[in-house]
């Protein structure tokens, strides 16, 4: 408004308190901001800073995976709030997880193989006595979740869903004596981060040993810090979210990940 840009039926728009009439256009001029307060800037500028990837569904399974048991997570990227998509629970290791079904819960799945996914067919009693179309998190979501938290809720509402909904190549594919995954995102230090998990080579290969391979070549053995890795081109290790990284010491790596092809672990004469 102060810059010029806000019109009230043809005319300049010179004070917020002014009363509009409901026949009278508003308009605002040139591009809008990008987020409704400056804390959205601030946040873009400190996420920029730290070469944090805030994907959804991987922010949310790294996070909770250092929570204690028995906790209630409940997550909301709902850009299909107002729609038929499911409310989807799962349940795993003594813990729950509440969301839209629209793949916010892949990597928590993959974590967990023997997960309770169910979806709530229910809500009567819990939501807001009026539900809007475009705000579940408050009227649904976050009701639900007291609900689950409170043990007020009962299992009964729930019933398996079909088939959750899951994110291409968030998750590796298992298979037998295989794992093969992709490169998620490069961290600002030049690491691949994959989407293979330690649960994945635990299910696949238990105890026993396994190669890397990227591109189908083989890489070294896998170390247990970035200072083992001095000198070498590319090596694979475990990285703080739980996930194999293939890390250097160099300079970043100078390509986009899907130009690194498949991350294939195999079981053979390789590493632990």
């Amino acid at each position: 408004m102060a810059s010029g840009r806000v019109t009230v039926a043809g005319a300049p728009g010179t004070k917020a308190a002014r009363l509009v009439d409901q026949g009278e256009p508003v308009v605002v001029a040139g591009e809008g901001p990008r987020f409704v307060s400056r804390g959205g800037l601030k946040l873009e500028a400190a996420l920029e800073q730290s070469g944090l990837d805030v994907s959804g569904a991987l922010v949310l399974d790294a996070a909770t995976r250092f929570f204690p048991r028995g906790c209630v997570h409940l997550a909301v990227v709902d850009p299909g709030v107002g729609t038929a998509r499911d409310l989807l629970v799962v349940r795993a290791t003594g813990s729950t997880w509440l969301a839209p079904d629209n793949g916010l819960l892949t990597r928590v799945l993959a974590r967990h193989p023997g997960a309770e996914a169910l979806r709530v067919t229910d809500h009567a009693g819990f939501a807001l006595a009026e539900v809007s179309r475009t705000f579940h998190g408050r009227d649904l979501f976050a009701p639900l979740a007291a609900g689950l938290a409170g043990g007020t809720l009962n299992p009964a509402r729930f019933t398996a869903p079909t088939r959750p909904v899951l994110l291409e190549g968030l998750a590796a594919v298992r298979g037998a004596g295989r794992v093969e995954g992709r490169v998620l995102h490069a961290d600002r230090f030049g690491n691949l981060i994959t989407n293979v998990g330690r649960e994945d080579v635990e299910v696949v290969f238990g105890a026993g040993r396994f190669a890397v391979r990227l591109i189908g070549r083989r890489l070294g053995g896998l170390l247990d810090n970035y200072q083992e890795g001095r000198g070498l081109e590319l090596f694979p290790l475990w990285g703080s979210e739980g996930l194999l990284e293939l890390a250097r010491t160099g300079a970043p790596v100078p390509l986009e990940p899907d130009q690194w092809g498949p991350v294939v672990l195999t079981q053979e004469d390789g590493v632990t």
